[in-house]
């Protein structure tokens, strides 16, 4: 598992050990989560992390019944937010003791959240990016 202290912590991490565009099923079966799309009703929650003491096991559930078929875009973002619950190491630490209750997310609309997690991830590789930009157009 990997220990990680801060949100720039986790990009720096990450991006340094992952291609572009960053294979987030990948990730999470490394990192030994399990992650669920399933049908849980259009009026639910997008994305939920739930960590089960009996198994001692995370589980991501990913509803597709708002839009989130696997690998597209807002699954994507998605199941990227969830994975944040689990690497941030404060937000996985009160999921395990039950400090804090599994709460779901619901992502509307879509843009606006991407938009803001994409221009912090831009902001600390951006010499990383503008590379892989200018020599795979």
């Amino acid at each position: 598992m990997m220990k990680i202290n801060s949100i720039h912590s986790i990009v720096d991490v990450i991006a340094s050990q992952y291609t572009i565009p960053l294979p987030l099923n990948k990730i999470a079966e490394e990192e030994g989560l399990r992650v669920i799309y399933d049908d849980y009703g259009r009026n639910t929650f997008d994305g939920m992390t739930w960590y089960e003491p009996d198994q001692d096991q995370f589980f991501i559930h990913i509803n597709i019944a708002r839009g989130n078929r696997e690998n597209s875009s807002k699954a994507r973002f998605t199941l990227a937010h969830e994975l944040d619950h689990y690497f941030i190491d404060h937000h996985r630490h009160a999921l395990e003791t039950g400090k804090m209750q599994p709460h779901f997310h619901c992502y509307e609309p879509i843009l606006h959240y991407a938009a803001h997690h994409l221009l912090e991830i831009f902001a600390a590789h951006q010499n990383r990016f503008c590379f892989h930009i200018k020599n795979n157009v």
